[in-house]
């Protein structure tokens, strides 16, 4: 695995104190850039006024977050100040220390520092132990689809996951200060993990995502607690490593610009994030109780639904709640390999985290922009329409081909021309693959393929100009893949027959050299008279392999040609259509 050394350009600007707030810092570009592994000189910024404040808290030490220029220099001031340093890194330029509450103040004048905050707590929300299924999410229609999350890497930033039978770690990392090992010793995060990944093995649970690359990123302790720096390098070795999701399944509801910076870079650098949203939800669901680093524009809040599709009583509600997933009574992974039931926004995340990876794996050249999007639009609205405070844009779909396909001859042929955008379904729910197909119907499919476009009018007699299909039936008889039947007529409703649309083949691929008008084959099949129209082309197409028999020695010229069998056709066709 390739990791990229990232480095770091921050530059702090001073803005004035107002209302005794927290000054404020940018920069002129990302925190981290994979193309850009250069460090960028930082600037000095006034010491907050949120440090500042920390001095009149009752805590007798307090932890703070420090970005500082001269490690050496700092380290000694520290300790003269009978402070303790936790945890530093260079990379970052960053370090974490426990300081007396009554010498803050004079560490505050350090000119060693470029800004400091005090290092929050995180916490995982209390779960209940209370079952329903995944069927709200569309998962068996997406098993069924063949859609696994193979090749896509997930950082499940939590507790740690355990040893579980119905789980496949593929690495990992620990940020806490007591251990280095990634091994839940809590058991959230292995709750977490089985949702997003517990293996489609016929034990226990199906993950969202059973075939996803899972890692195990501990910055929770046995408590469920942790701190924002920790998660900060977390977010940090997500980026080196490559992950594509992050699952926190945690949160706070105070601010860290710190944290909001990383989480900015993650983003910037292609990765999507999903966070839940909180359960600090009340009765008045106009107070904004969005947790962050939920809150976060680069962030997927994600919150709470109960089994009748109601926002769970205690997810948290608020204008950045973008998506929700069922996080009541979520059966999952736990410690000792058990499973058992828990409730909370901290099971609807990776759900919706297991739902991106799949959405990534069916639409491996999106963008995370694109993938957001996807996911937005593809969820099923509740509530108020369109996205609303409670529910976000709503309830999160797994993406799922067409239910009526799953055992279908022709399921394979189906979906990659589904893939390609060469046929579409008759509905959202529906290919209807043995439905017949009318001329009209074969004109737009092939002008699709071939890109076509109009140049002429209307000659034919029997369509109308504002005719659904008129545009595409003028560019492919201008060409002359498809012949009027007579009379000045097009027949756009007749049903295409198997011998119509070998010929129609036949003529696509003389035009692109791939056959040779007048080349003879001998016609395999018993029915198609040698005399007849179409016996050269059904022979020509026939011997490429395109066509087969209904039969091992019969073709059926006359059978009405269904989507299916188009699909098949295409689909073996396609080598020569790119």
């Amino acid at each position: 695995m390739k990791i990229f050394f990232l480095f770091i350009s921050i530059i702090f600007f001073f803005f004035s104190y107002l209302q005794n707030e927290i000054n404020i810092f940018k920069t002129n570009e990302a925190i981290l850039h994979k193309s850009q592994p250069v460090y960028a000189s930082m600037q000095a910024a006034p010491i907050t006024n949120q440090a500042q404040n920390e001095q009149n808290s009752n805590d007798e030490q307090i932890r703070v977050t420090i970005f500082y220029k001269n490690l050496q220099v700092l380290q000694t001031e520290i300790k003269q100040l009978h402070g303790t340093i936790i945890n530093n890194n260079n990379q970052l330029q960053m370090l974490v220390a426990v300081m007396p509450r009554e010498n803050l103040s004079m560490l505050l004048t350090s000119s060693e520092i470029t800004y400091i905050e005090r290092d929050k707590e995180i916490t995982i929300e209390p779960a209940q132990v209370i079952t329903w299924d995944r069927e709200r999410v569309k998962l068996r229609e997406s098993i069924q689809s063949n859609f696994t999350g193979k090749g896509i890497k997930v950082a499940v930033i939590d507790t740690g996951i355990a040893l579980h039978d119905d789980l496949q770690v593929a690495g990992g990392i620990s940020f806490v200060d007591y251990t280095t090992s990634y091994y839940d010793d809590n058991g959230h995060g292995t709750h977490v993990a089985g949702i997003i990944a517990a293996k489609n093995n016929n034990i226990g649970v199906v993950g969202i995502a059973p075939d996803v690359q899972l890692y195990s990123v501990k910055v929770l302790d046995f408590d469920g607690s942790g701190y924002i720096s920790d998660l900060v390098e977390a977010i940090q070795w997500s980026i080196e490593n490559d992950m594509d999701i992050l699952n926190i399944s945690s949160g706070s509801l105070v601010n860290s610009q710190i944290l909001e910076r990383m989480i900015n870079a993650a983003y910037e650098n292609g990765l999507l994030i999903v966070a839940a949203a909180g359960n600090d939800g009340t009765e008045d669901t106009k107070i904004d109780t969005i947790n962050y680093p939920g809150k976060f524009d680069s962030t997927i809040a994600v919150g709470a639904l109960d089994e009748n599709n109601q926002r769970a009583i205690f997810s948290s509600t608020g204008s950045a709640l973008e998506i929700s997933a069922p996080g009541e009574n979520i059966v999952s992974t736990y410690l000792n390999n058990g499973y058992i039931s828990m409730s909370g926004t901290s099971m609807a995340t990776p759900v919706v985290s297991g739902i991106v990876a799949l959405l990534k794996e069916a639409n491996p050249n999106l963008t995370n922009i694109q993938l957001r999007s996807l996911l937005q639009k593809g969820s099923i609205d509740l509530g108020m329409q369109g996205r609303d405070s409670l529910f976000g844009y709503g309830l999160a779909q797994a993406p799922y081909y067409f239910p009526d396909i799953y055992s279908h001859w022709a399921k394979t042929d189906i979906i990659a021309i589904y893939k390609k955008g060469w046929l579409v379904g008759k509905s959202a729910s529906s290919f209807a693959p043995e439905d017949v197909l009318t001329r009209a119907q074969a004109a737009v499919i092939l002008s699709r393929i071939l890109g076509l476009q109009p140049t002429g009018s209307n000659t034919y007699k029997d369509v109308r100009n504002n005719y659904w299909a008129i545009s595409d039936i003028i560019a492919v008889t201008e060409n002359q893949y498809m012949v009027g039947i007579e009379d000045g007529k097009f027949g756009p409703e007749q049903v295409l027959t198997r011998e119509q649309f070998a010929a129609i083949l036949d003529r696509v691929f003389i035009r692109k050299n791939i056959v040779t008008e007048g080349e003879t084959y001998p016609i395999p099949f018993i029915d198609v008279d040698p005399n007849g129209w179409s016996a050269n082309a059904v022979a020509r197409i026939a011997n490429l392999g395109v066509i087969r028999g209904t039969s091992s020695t019969k073709f059926s010229p006359q059978m009405k040609m269904t989507r299916a069998q188009i699909a098949a056709m295409l689909n073996r066709s396609a080598n020569y259509f790119e």
